[in-house]
């Protein structure tokens, strides 16, 4: 009878803890903390878009796996710890103040009057196809606060400005300096054609070094072994290579900045994956302590420089 009793109890208790559990997810938003209603949301996030008029372009983040890439307003790796930065302030978000949209009525206010009309930055946060938007108004009158539109629209919100100025990470911050995705551990070939009229020959030199049983081999332009210190000390200083900056304009002509017919391309090739950056003329256009080359890669249309010097050692 006592082990029954105890059962019955236990069963009493499972029941109303579900219950309770059943009541809470079924509650308003409102009642909740925005860092409590966007927790989730952040956890699973596989995208996140940025749009208004303190932005001159959208920006979209897409997940892969563990990876972030910037898809717009260019395709690009996007820098893992910039976006991280982006998620942990909007996980530990917290409000100064809040308060009903439908007490604007009584005051009467509306959205405009906060900038939410046609809000400064909306922001929004999607995991498949559920989604939750935040939208940023104008500047509070006292203190370094701006209102925010939750995401169920039915209540403003006053926060620190500190964590919205941190979603408007200017773009260079917000990609991956680096340009190879390729570890050094991971290179089994290295493969590099320079053109003719920089090589003083009739055709293009080609080089390709691969890795057997632990040895590097020369197997272009001739057969040979190759030394080993000086073929890891190039592939470290081409995995090493970062963008110098992204240019951009609608008017790129690829062919007069060399990238049609390149002096110089470099492929590294790992584990069934290869990446060819495309080197093509200097960029005479900014005056810098070091030359640059106008570089692309094989696969991707972004246009970007590159430092010389490990190219020109080449």
């Amino acid at each position: 009878k006592f082990t029954a009793f105890l059962l019955i109890l236990n069963l009493l208790t499972f029941g109303f803890i579900l219950y309770l559990g059943k009541e809470s997810g079924s509650g308003n938003w409102g009642d909740q903390g925005l860092a409590e209603q966007l927790d989730g949301k952040l956890i699973e996030a596989d995208q996140i878009t940025l749009l208004g008029k303190d932005l001159a372009e959208q920006r979209i983040l897409v997940r892969e796996g563990t990876s972030w890439s910037l898809t717009e307003p260019m395709n690009w790796p996007a820098n893992y710890f910039a976006v991280n930065r982006i998620l942990n302030q909007l996980q530990f978000i917290e409000e100064e103040a809040s308060f009903s949209i439908d007490e604007l009525a009584d005051t009467g206010q509306s959205l405009a009057d906060y900038g939410l009309e046609d809000p400064a930055l909306r922001l929004t946060i999607s995991e498949d196809d559920n989604s939750v938007s935040l939208c940023v108004g104008t500047v509070t009158d006292i203190g370094n606060n701006v209102y925010l539109l939750g995401p169920e629209k039915k209540r403003i919100y006053v926060i620190d400005r500190r964590v919205i100025d941190g979603l408007l990470l200017d773009l260079n911050d917000l990609r991956k300096r680096e340009i190879f995705e390729i570890p050094v551990f991971e290179v089994q070939e290295l493969s590099l054609q320079i053109r003719a009229s920089n090589s003083g020959t009739t055709n293009d030199l080609k080089v390709r070094l691969a890795k057997s049983k632990g040895k590097w081999i020369f197997e272009t332009p001739l057969s040979a072994e190759a030394d080993p210190a000086l073929v890891s000390n190039t592939i470290n200083t081409l995995a090493a290579v970062k963008v110098g900056r992204f240019v951009s304009g609608q008017a790129i002509d690829p062919v007069a900045l060399g990238l049609d017919n390149p002096f110089m391309r470099v492929t590294l090739h790992g584990n069934k994956r290869r990446q060819t950056l495309i080197i093509g003329n200097l960029d005479n256009t900014r005056k810098q302590d070091a030359p640059f080359y106008y570089a692309k890669l094989e696969s991707n249309p972004a246009i970007l420089t590159v430092e010389a010097r490990p190219f020109d050692e080449l």
